[in-house]
C-alpha cells in the first residue's frame, strides 16, 4: 500500500486484504477481480470529487474576496517637482491592478473549470453508484464466503450491479447525454401538459366555420 492510500480515506476497504486465504479467493477468482476494480474505480471517482469540490471553493472564494491595492503612490510625493517620481510610482500601481485583475480572472476560470467537470460528468451520483455496485457485490460475496448462497446467486448479484453502475453521461446546458431527456421536459411528439395536440380546439373554443 502506497503512502497515499495510507494517508487518504478509503471509500471501500482492499479487497485483497478482506478475502485474503478465503473460500471466495479460490472459488470466485474473477468476481473478486471485478470487485477489486470496482473498489479501485469507486476510490479515484470519490477523491477525484472531493479533490475538485476543494478546488471550485478555494479558487471561488479567491476569486470572489480579489485583492486590494497596497498604495505604492507615497503619500508624501505631493510636490510638483517630483512628478517624474509620482508618474513612475502610479505606473507600478496601475501595473500591480492589473496583474491582481489578471490573477482573480485565472482564479475564477479554475473554479468554473472545476465545478464543470462536476456538473457534466455527474461525479458525485457516479462514484455513488460505483459504490452502491460494489457493495451489492460484496455482500453476495461475503454470503456465498459463509455458504449461504451458491455460485449462481453471487452472478445474479454481478448482473444487478452492473445496472446499477450504467454508463458515463454529459451534461450540457441541463440536457443529458446520450439518450436521456432532463426532468420537467417532454419526449419527441408529445406535448407538455395544458397543451392541445395539432388539430384540437383548446376547451371553450369552436371550430372555424360553427357557431356557438
Amino acid at each position: 500500500m502506497s503512502i497515499i492510500d495510507k494517508l487518504i480515506l478509503r471509500p471501500v476497504p482492499d479487497v485483497e486484504e478482506l478475502y485474503k486465504n478465503s473460500r471466495a479467493k479460490e472459488e470466485l477468482p474473477e468476481i473478486l477481480k471485478i470487485l477489486s476494480l470496482w473498489g479501485k474505480n469507486t476510490t479515484n471517482l470519490w477523491r477525484l470529487h472531493i479533490i475538485l469540490g476543494i478546488t471550485a471553493t478555494i479558487f471561488s472564494i479567491l476569486a470572489a474576496i480579489g485583492f486590494s491595492s497596497s498604495g505604492i503612490i507615497p503619500d508624501n510625493l505631493d510636490d510638483t517637482n517630483n512628478s517624474t517620481e509620482i508618474i513612475n510610482a502610479a505606473q507600478k500601481e496601475i501595473k500591480q491592478l492589473h496583474d491582481q485583475k489578471v490573477a482573480s480572472q485565472i482564479f475564477g476560470f479554475l473554479a468554473a473549470v472545476s465545478i464543470s467537470l462536476m456538473t457534466a460528468f455527474n461525479l458525485g451520483a457516479k462514484s455513488n453508484d460505483t459504490r452502491n455496485a460494489w457493495r451489492e457485490l460484496n455482500a453476495a460475496v461475503l454470503k456465498f464466503n459463509q455458504n449461504i448462497i451458491g455460485k449462481r446467486e453471487v452472478i445474479s448479484s454481478y448482473e444487478h450491479a452492473e445496472t446499477l453502475i450504467g454508463g458515463l453521461t454529459f451534461t450540457k446546458d441541463g440536457i443529458s447525454l446520450p439518450g436521456t431527456s432532463p426532468p420537467g421536459t417532454s419526449p419527441p411528439g408529445t406535448s407538455p401538459p395544458g397543451t392541445s395536440p395539432p388539430g384540437t380546439s383548446p376547451p371553450g373554443t369552436s371550430p372555424p366555420g360553427t357557431s356557438q
